[in-house]
């Protein structure tokens, strides 16, 4: 699905009144549209969390939304707000990724680890933590990270391209982005 049919489709949902499955097009959408479109991802999760209070789902679009802007402290609340109406939330990624934004590794490393205890086979989440583990100078554990990333996942791109060698993206003194997913 492109980026406007993702949108088309996200507003279909919403005025239908099927505020998770708008959340989970709207996520959709809003990696599909990248940073150029980041600020409309903002309002449109805005609008979701507005028809649907108590979505968990739709509070982690948010926070996404917000991370992709800068927005840190916006994305901890609404990741925060997520894991408040349902525990079970992808939120301690999302709080990792903010905390890795901000070159907090410690921090990061927790919410990670956290986010392993509910799904120990998220590639995403072993790749993210990987980088956390490299870019705080332990190169050892990212590429064990990496390398589970790679086994969760074979078909992924980003723990393919993170194992067995040091990703170009995110080496300690790299300025690229995150890698979050």
């Amino acid at each position: 699905m492109n980026g406007s049919a993702a949108w088309q489709r996200a507003d279909a949902l919403i005025e239908l009144g099927r505020h998770d499955q708008a959340a989970d097009v709207l996520r959709e959408a809003i990696a599909l549209a990248g940073r150029g479109k980041a600020k409309r991802a903002v309002g449109a999760a805005e609008e979701a969390v507005r028809l649907a209070p108590e979505a968990a789902s739709a509070h982690e679009v948010l926070a996404d939304a917000r991370l992709a802007v800068g927005d840190h402290r916006g994305a901890r609340e609404a990741a925060e707000r997520s894991r408040e109406l349902d525990p079970s939330a992808p939120g301690p990624h999302t709080l990792g990724d903010v905390a890795l934004a901000q070159d907090r590794f410690g921090e990061s490393e927790e919410h990670y680890r956290r986010a392993l205890e509910l799904d120990p086979s998220n590639h995403d989440t072993l790749n993210n933590l990987g980088i956390t583990m490299l870019r705080w100078g332990r190169e050892t554990q990212a590429r064990e990270l990496f390398e589970r990333a790679a086994q969760a996942d074979p078909r992924d791109p980003v723990a393919r391209a993170s194992s067995p060698r040091r990703p170009r993206c995110c080496s300690p003194t790299s300025t690229g982005g995150t890698g979050s997913s």
